[in-house]
């Protein structure tokens, strides 16, 4: 019983496992199979797309190469045509001279004959019998018996008589053809072009016709003309292109100008282009018997007024009177003076069309026109691309002119022009370019055509290069191209005069326009700017290192980085058309020119004298910033001391020197420096109002600018400086003093004036005499700044004044007395 469960259990497991295993390879297989129908149903969709695609492709092949082969099998065929009209012509032509020559030989034959029998006549009766003078003058018998003529000779009338109706046929059919036989434009073109002209020549003809009823008798003649016009070449959808055909090197246009296309150029600047434009030459019909004098001297007007002026177009008029009064009456004469048109030629013609004459005057005045068509205009016109346009400019007035001016600058060591007016120039430059792309004249340029705008080269002017919107895109285009202001700040420090430059650089940056390379070598011009005015600082003064002020930057350099920075900027491949004689026009703007020469350059600083003044507020500074630090207490107390008697001295002075002033011994002797000092100065220095109070009774002589300070007057020594004699107690001269209260004892100041004379005499023999004098200029080697220096700096300053103190102490004795 176990076996038996445990059998049906192992062959249990085991139909599972089959199972599993079955379905396992199920599921790959049907994966694998879904993948491959996936793969079938996809190919099968490409394979249906496929027929499609390769239509398209096949019937866009087909559709690029059907036009050419579709006008070059036209043109054989019409050549073809041409050649077996000409073949058929010219056998018809032999045929007929071989039946006239024929029969001119025959009726020649006949002629000689009958003269030679009436030269042979004789004089007299003949001696011969009737018959015999019968027979030779061909009247026998047998001629007088056959009066009536035979079949054959009928037979050859009739042929002759067919013969010469055939001629008067072949004339009819001859003259017919003439009226209907086309204009051989390509043919006239091709022989009256010269190498002098461009390369694809294009002529385009104005015809301007009468408007008249279908009726009319001269509908047959204005039809017969559009014909031969239209037969020509090739036409176009447009009703009034009477032909339009491009062929290798050649473009032919004839445009139909009715009283419709008239009044809607009068109103819209483009139908006034798309009709006139390009225009190489005029023909002008007139019938009298269809319109009025006026009405055609009105329609010759409106033609050649609202057609562009250059270039003047030679004009042929086709009328039915007389030559000389058609000029006349349309005034042609003063068109060609007023320069609308070039030259005019007058043909005559009628209204009946199998005048077979007519049909060579007609010939003749295509030819005449195309003869004496214009030089192409484009000649007058120098035409780049936008960006060359610019660069060419900028690169030969502008670069030259900046650098030409720095050379010259830095010849004399001056600094370079300031950012300001560099820019200014540079933004006359662009708005001269301006000028000359916006210029009026170039309106009034009839080039090129619109019906060949199709076929324009890469090389060619745009057919709209002289329309307003056309012209106000390029002008947007040079206009972003300005720099705006350019403004540096003084700073102490030389990263953010260098930051201040690479903001504004960071201003005009346009995105996707990459501004390292510019920055570089900005950076690079900065930097040998900075090393060479540290340079020179450095061999005048061994001090810290001296920021540049911003004029000392390169600014030319700096600008110039800019502009080509904004020139890379201008990614626009118009075509922009000018004239060479306007751009010649420019010259330099008066604020340039106003900083060239020594007018604008002798005021202004050199590089020598801007590191001077550096190196000058340089060592103030550097003194200023070390006050704080005490390096020698006693000069200190000095100088404070020094301020406050000369505040109290000048006071003095202003008093002296005032209207109201009162001579009086008692306020000499209390406006006495000895006798105000503050509260203040007593408590600090009560040792010094000791000195000072100290009184002598006896004069003595003291240095002069004790006069004016008297502790700088302690400083020197009375031997080697000029000296005045005063009275110590009153600081006068003897002259003024007078004996008054004693306000010392004898002693303290017989001590006070020997204390002041040892003191003065002790500091003389601390202070040495300089060997040389001091030197400020770049050529000195650089000093070093101790205290004994700067004192020795201020002798030699107070020295210089002592001529003036001399005329100010006379002036002040004038004012006591």
């Amino acid at each position: 019983m176990i076996v038996n469960q445990k059998a049906e259990e192992e062959a249990t497991a085991c139909i599972e496992i089959v199972m599993d295993w079955v379905d396992a390879m199920v599921e790959e297989v049907g994966s694998e199979e879904m993948k491959e129908v996936a793969k079938r149903r996809k190919l099968q969709k490409y394979l249906v797309l496929a027929d499609k695609v390769s239509d398209d492709l096949i019937n866009e092949i087909i559709g690029e190469d059907v036009g050419e082969i579709a006008l070059t099998a036209i043109i054989e065929a019409e050549r073809e045509k041409q050649e077996k009209i000409k073949i058929s012509r010219e056998r018809l032509q032999k045929k007929l001279m071989r039946k006239v020559f024929t029969e001119w030989r025959r009726i020649a034959n006949k002629s000689a004959r009958q003269k030679a029998a009436v030269q042979n006549f004789p004089a007299g009766p003949a001696d011969l019998s009737s018959e015999e003078q019968n027979s030779r003058m061909g009247w026998s018998k047998e001629a007088v018996q056959q009066r009536h003529r035979s079949l054959g000779s009928i037979m050859q009338g009739r042929q002759d008589l067919d013969l010469m109706i055939r001629a008067k046929e072949m004339e009819e059919s001859i003259i017919q053809s003439a009226v209907l036989e086309p204009f051989k434009l390509l043919e006239w073109l091709k022989e009256e072009d010269s190498t002098s002209r461009l390369e694809s020549f294009r002529w385009k003809l104005l015809l301007s016709l009468p408007e008249v009823e279908d009726e009319s008798p001269g509908r047959p003649f204005l039809e017969m003309l559009k014909r031969k016009f239209r037969k020509s070449c090739a036409g176009s959808e447009d009703s009034d292109l009477l032909v339009c055909q491009t062929v290798p090197s050649l473009s032919v246009c004839v445009r139909e100008v009715g009283q419709t296309d008239l009044e809607r150029v009068m109103v819209s600047e483009k139908e006034r282009r798309k009709v006139f434009g390009g225009t190489s030459g005029v023909m002008f019909v007139f019938l009298d018997a269809e319109e009025t004098e006026e009405q055609a001297k009105e329609r010759l007007e409106s033609v050649l007024i609202n057609r562009p002026r250059i270039p003047p177009v030679p004009l042929a008029v086709l009328t039915t009177i007389e030559l000389g009064q058609t000029s006349q009456m349309l005034g042609l004469a003063q068109y060609v003076a007023d320069g609308l048109i070039g030259s005019y030629d007058v043909f005559s013609v009628s209204e009946d069309i199998f005048d077979i004459t007519q049909s060579v005057r007609l010939t003749e005045a295509v030819k005449t026109v195309i003869k004496k068509v214009p030089a192409n205009p484009a000649n007058l016109l120098t035409i780049k691309p936008l960006s060359d346009f610019v660069e060419d400019f900028l690169s030969s007035h502008l670069y030259t002119e900046f650098y030409s001016n720095l050379a010259d600058r830095r010849s004399r060591d001056l600094l370079d022009r300031p950012a300001s007016e560099l820019i200014s120039l540079y933004n006359s430059a662009l708005d001269h370019l301006i000028d000359t792309a916006v210029d009026v004249s170039l309106q009034e340029i009839s080039w090129p055509a619109q019906e060949f705008a199709g076929q324009r080269l890469e090389s060619e002017i745009p057919p709209n290069w002289n329309e307003s919107q056309y012209i106000n895109n390029l002008v947007t285009e040079i206009e972003k191209l300005k720099l705006p202001e350019f403004e540096v700040y003084e700073t102490n420090t030389w990263r953010n005069l260098v930051e201040q430059v690479l903001v504004y650089l960071d201003k005009i940056a346009v995105p996707g326009v990459d501004s390292s390379v510019v920055a570089s070598n900005m950076t690079r011009s900065l930097g040998r700017c900075y090393r060479t005015f540290l340079t020179r600082c450095t061999s005048q003064w061994g001090g810290v290192e001296s920021v540049p002020p911003p004029e000392v930057l390169p600014w030319t350099d700096i600008v110039h980085s800019c502009i080509l920075y904004q020139l890379a900027t201008l990614d626009n491949k118009d075509i922009i058309c000018y004239k060479e004689e306007t751009l010649a026009k420019y010259s330099l703007p008066a604020e340039w020119m106003a900083g060239l020469g020594w007018g604008g350059e002798h005021l202004m600083d050199s590089m020598q004298e801007v590191v001077n003044t550096t190196v000058s507020e340089a060592r103030e500074r550097t003194m200023v910033e070390q006050g704080d630090i005490c390096l020698n207490s006693e000069l200190r107390d000095t100088l404070k001391k020094e301020q406050k008697q000369s505040i109290r001295f000048e006071k003095m002075l202003e008093d002296a020197v005032s209207e109201n002033y009162v001579h009086n011994k008692s306020n000499i002797s209390d406006s006495s420096p000895t006798k105000t000092l503050d509260p203040e100065d007593t408590m600090e220095n009560p040792s010094d109002d000791s000195e000072d109070s100290a009184d002598l009774s006896t004069s003595q002589f003291v240095p002069l600018i004790s006069y004016l300070s008297p502790t700088l007057g302690r400083l020197v020594s009375p031997y080697q400086l000029l000296t005045r004699q005063e009275v110590p107690r009153t600081g006068m001269s003897p002259r003024y003093s007078r004996d008054t209260r004693s306000l010392f004892s004898t002693s303290g100041s017989a001590s006070s004036t020997a204390k002041r004379k040892a003191e003065m005499s002790e500091r003389a023999n601390k202070k040495t005499v300089l060997s040389r004098s001091l030197s400020l200029s770049p050529e000195s080697r650089p000093l070093r700044m101790d205290l004994d220096q700067k004192l020795d700096t201020l002798k030699v300053g107070l020295s210089n004044d002592i001529e003036q103190d001399q005329r100010f102490e006379r002036m002040l004795q004038a004012a006591l007395n």
